[in-house]
């Protein structure tokens, strides 16, 4: 069975929260925040809970983007509203996440223009957004 995931695509004055990833065995990288959906909870709730246990942000989910499914997993990606909060781990994520010296996660603001520069992935989903942004999310969800 794969495992379902909620994501947070969290906007606010032009820029937009992504986890850096530092490991030792692959260069640097960016992804939303997110993860594994719990029984009882909607796929929004599974975002925004998520993006509270990831960045300790307080964010509400507005509208379904993107939804696709790869070899492991069905990935959901929500944008999201921020509404209050600075990007931190929140309490017990380095033990949930598995964060050590060899695998690290921070939470960062980071400019949309910036977006096309960065190693952000999936590729598929940085592609949708950086068109998507432009015209608002009017082509959106994206499902595949």
């Amino acid at each position: 069975m794969k495992r379902i995931r909620g994501c947070a695509i969290i906007i606010n004055q032009e820029k937009i929260v992504l986890m850096g990833r530092k490991r030792t065995d692959v260069p640097e990288y960016f992804v939303f925040p997110g993860g594994g959906h719990e029984a009882g909870e909607t796929l929004e709730e599974t975002a925004t809970r998520e993006a509270m246990e990831e960045t300790s942000l307080v964010v509400k989910t507005e509208k379904l983007l993107y939804h696709f499914t790869d070899e492991r997993s069905e990935h959901n990606f929500y944008l999201c509203s921020y509404i209050s909060g600075e990007p931190k781990l929140g309490i017990g994520s380095r033990e949930s996440m598995g964060a050590s010296e060899s695998n690290q996660y921070e939470p960062v603001w980071k400019s949309i223009a910036d977006v096309a520069h960065l190693p952000l992935v999936p590729q598929k989903v940085k592609d949708w957004f950086l068109s998507d942004v432009q015209n608002n999310f009017a082509n959106c969800p994206r499902i595949t």
